[in-house]
């Protein structure tokens, strides 16, 4: 099977056994499907933390440009395989954040496809000896540089995303894209906890309806 073109019900079979959600979390996956099935075709989407391509997949399908940041090798080299039919996907071996730098990229070993865990943060399942050194851009000078209006913006980097949404917030870059989806994670250190509860305030208080923050 094409992995670019899998059917719907793969892509929810996966999410229902990676996720194992119930109740509101099928509100979730049911409004991005609906989202991804009506999105107007030949957009453009930045896709940070692309992992194997899994989502890039389905915009793929949709005809998107795609920018996918993954900064792990492994899981960049499957999904630089998998998307080698697809020019229009360009591959970035950088993390992002709000300012460029060079910071150890803290990994998992044994990972399998569709499964690697790797982050800047580094957390318990991480091995000391599998630490890399990688760059990071700043995603919105990335994103000024491009020219052109971005579509639908991806965010499930491992942490890393508090600090770009508050810098989101604070520009209200949040106008100048269509859509953004992000994969919070506030159990990994009670700072991030409390800069994503602000955020979630704030897009409240702001009458935001373009960020999501409960994709996941």
């Amino acid at each position: 099977m094409n992995k670019l073109t899998e059917p719907w019900w793969l892509f929810t079979l996966k999410w229902h056994l990676w996720r194992r959600f119930k109740g509101p979390r099928y509100r979730v996956f049911r409004d991005f499907r609906n989202f991804v099935r009506n999105v107007r075709p030949g957009g453009l989407m930045i896709d940070c933390g692309a992992n194997v391509g899994d989502v890039a997949a389905l915009f793929a399908a949709r005809g998107f440009t795609i920018h996918a940041f993954e900064p792990d090798p492994d899981a960049r080299t499957m999904l630089t395989r998998r998307f080698a039919g697809y020019p229009k996907l360009h591959v970035h071996p950088q993390a992002v954040g709000t300012a460029p730098g060079r910071f150890t990229l803290h990994r998992k070993t044994g990972g399998v496809e569709g499964t690697i865990s790797s982050s800047l943060i580094a957390r318990d399942i991480h091995a000391a000896s599998e630490g890399i050194a990688v760059d990071v851009i700043d995603l919105f000078a990335f994103m000024d540089g491009l020219g052109e209006p971005v579509d639908v913006l991806k965010l499930d980097v491992e942490g890393a995303e508090a600090q770009i949404l508050e810098r989101l917030l604070e520009t209200r870059y949040d106008r100048r894209i269509g859509r953004v989806f992000v994969e919070t994670h506030e159990r990994f250190s009670p700072e991030i906890a409390a800069s994503i509860e602000a955020t979630r305030r704030r897009i409240a208080e702001l009458g935001i309806a373009n960020v999501d923050l409960d994709w996941e």
